[in-house]
């Protein structure tokens, strides 16, 4: 017989052509593929595990069940024979209705959670990345140390605003040459995680000389990113009268 390279979404359409994954577990493969984090890749996952389908299938069953009951008895309306009551249909009802509106609400969440703006921290190693997501997440998320490239991984976290959520990279510290295999996995992961972001905040140590101060702010081209928002931390390690000095520093960079 021919043989042929499979085409894009060729294997999810016939697993749903052949009844093996309903329409949102089809969806979710797709999702899968494009989500940009770890929040938006479990929230795809979720819809891929097909408890979705599973609960639409089951309320489904219900409906028709409570239904088929109502239908019999106007059907025999004139025998003595009670097939359903007008309490328990409406509370059959009123229990389909209440899973319905969870499973609705769950749906716009995870829609808000696929759509949710995403913004990357980076820096230079040690420059105050995980204190400031720390900060603003209200909790220890990372680890903080004053040894540099704690940070290895790439932290997701939500991060709940006033008027909307997005989703916090903490990335590992931005270095030109990596050292070692490690290094240089860590140095992509983070890369690719800001090239995904909409926005990236870049930390600069404002302690630091001005000389040191240069180098590490132009790492920022590391990042890639048009939308940067550069960040001055660890203000409180200078005398007031420097702070003016380095800040002036970091917008002539």
């Amino acid at each position: 017989g021919e043989v042929r390279m499979a085409g894009p979404g060729e294997f999810t359409a016939r697993g749903y052509l052949n009844g093996r994954m309903d329409l949102a577990q089809a969806e979710a493969v797709n999702e899968i593929i494009v989500s940009s984090n770890r929040i938006q890749l479990a929230a795809a996952q979720r819809l891929l595990s097909g408890r979705l389908g599973e609960a639409l299938t089951r309320n489904r069953s219900q409906l028709f069940d409570c239904l088929s009951l109502i239908e019999a008895g106007l059907d025999f309306s004139e025998e003595t024979i009670e097939f359903i009551s007008r309490d328990d249909a409406v509370g059959r009802l009123s229990q389909i209705k209440t899973e319905l509106e969870q499973l609705l609400g769950a749906s716009v969440s995870y829609e808000a959670v696929i759509d949710l703006p995403s913004v990357g921290v980076a820096g230079a190693p040690n420059a105050g990345k995980s204190l400031l997501v720390n900060r603003l997440l209200g909790k220890k998320r990372s680890i903080v140390s004053r040894y540099r490239k704690t940070t290895r991984d790439i932290l997701t976290s939500q991060l709940s605003l006033e008027q909307n959520k997005c989703v916090l990279f903490d990335c590992a510290g931005l270095i030109s040459n990596a050292e070692n295999i490690i290094e240089k996995l860590a140095q992509q992961a983070a890369i690719e995680a800001l090239g995904h972001s909409d926005v990236v905040v870049f930390c600069v140590d404002l302690s630091k000389a001005n000389e040191k101060l240069a180098e590490d702010i132009a790492i920022r081209r590391l990042t890639g990113k048009k939308n940067l928002l550069a960040v001055g931390t660890k203000s409180d390690l200078l005398e007031p009268a420097l702070i003016e000095n380095r800040i002036t520093e970091l917008g002539r960079e």
